[in-house]
């Protein structure tokens, strides 16, 4: 079963003026190096969880590891790991089921000053918009599409502020005409985005080169871990920030006692976004696998659970 990689186009409408400006974004690594905030060194899950009850907002974070388990799949350094490892089977499965499947990465255009809470929303809209409808329906019955599984990626620099994407993994009962599909679902989003008052970055819907197994593509899917830090290229670190790099800088500014680092207001903004937000999003056809993943993932782990409003289950 084949598994093609793809990104949503530039919109036929895009302007000189979005193609440069995202162009320019596209290279925020020449233009802005040291924007980005990195922690100090690795931190262990207790540092980080001693970290996040320091600051956090969300009474089941602030608990979890105190024989609690707060079953966060975005937020916690401690559950999401553990909840990958029933997620990603079960999308991986998925994938293996699917006579073919492809990935895609949909963004939104942002500034500096951009609240990611807006900017999720937006993108949250534009992604019911483009897979909804009666043209949805047509389009998935033309091209074969049998479902999808989609998550969130975050990340953050000064220059460019934050930086969310929706990655996508479809999956297909035939072989589509990829580049029809992939011509069609971009003009779905574009579209859908403008609708809540936003617009699709021109550029960076691009072609993803994520060529591997069920498996490796599942772990891509699922790879905004709040564990996860920015690796360093040739040498040089990159000029933007991941949820670990924040998280990171949070602990670091926690220890030294700076209740204005921006990596604490940061940290807090992505709570406040996230808020009630699952790891993963699947359409009805891989719902009841990611559910069943979901139900084990609970009643594998040891100890009761509290929710963010304080109730005990």
């Amino acid at each position: 079963m084949p598994i093609i990689p793809f990104g949503s186009l530039v919109d036929d409408e895009t302007s000189l003026e979005d193609l440069l400006a995202s162009l320019l974004s596209d290279q925020e690594g020449i233009l802005s190096t040291d924007s980005a905030l990195k922690p100090s060194r690795q931190r262990s899950t207790v540092e980080l969880l001693q970290a996040i009850r320091g600051i956090s907002s969300r009474k089941d974070l602030r608990l979890c590891g105190l024989n609690w388990k707060c079953g966060s799949g975005i937020f916690c350094p401690r559950c999401t790991p553990r909840l990958n490892g029933y997620l990603i089977p079960a999308v991986a499965q998925a994938v293996r089921e699917a006579h073919f499947s492809a990935f895609a990465t949909f963004n939104i255009a942002h500034r500096p000053g951009d609240k990611l809470l807006t900017l999720k929303g937006a993108m949250s809209a534009g992604w019911t918009q483009t897979t909804s409808g009666a043209d949805w329906s047509k389009l998935r019955e033309k091209h074969g599409v049998s479902g999808w599984v989609r998550a969130w990626d975050f990340t953050y620099s000064e220059w460019a502020g934050w930086n969310p994407h929706i990655p996508v993994i479809f999956t297909f009962e035939k072989i589509p005409d990829l580049t029809e599909f992939r011509q069609e679902i971009s003009h779905r989003w574009v579209h859908g985005l403008r609708k809540s008052g936003h617009d699709a970055l021109a550029v960076r819907q691009y072609v993803r080169e994520r060529y591997g197994t069920p498996d490796q593509l599942a772990r891509y899917l699922l790879h905004n871990d709040p564990m996860r830090h920015t690796p360093e290229r040739n040498g040089m670190v990159a000029p933007s920030s991941t949820i670990g790099d924040i998280l990171g800088a949070m602990a670091d500014a926690v220890q030294d006692g700076d209740i204005d680092a921006p990596a604490i207001r940061l940290w807090r903004e992505y709570e406040g976004a996230l808020f009630r937000q699952h790891a993963v999003t699947p359409s009805q056809s891989v719902r009841p696998a990611l559910t069943e993943a979901r139900r084990r993932a609970k009643n594998g782990w040891q100890g009761q659970r509290v929710t963010a409003s304080g109730t005990h289950r």
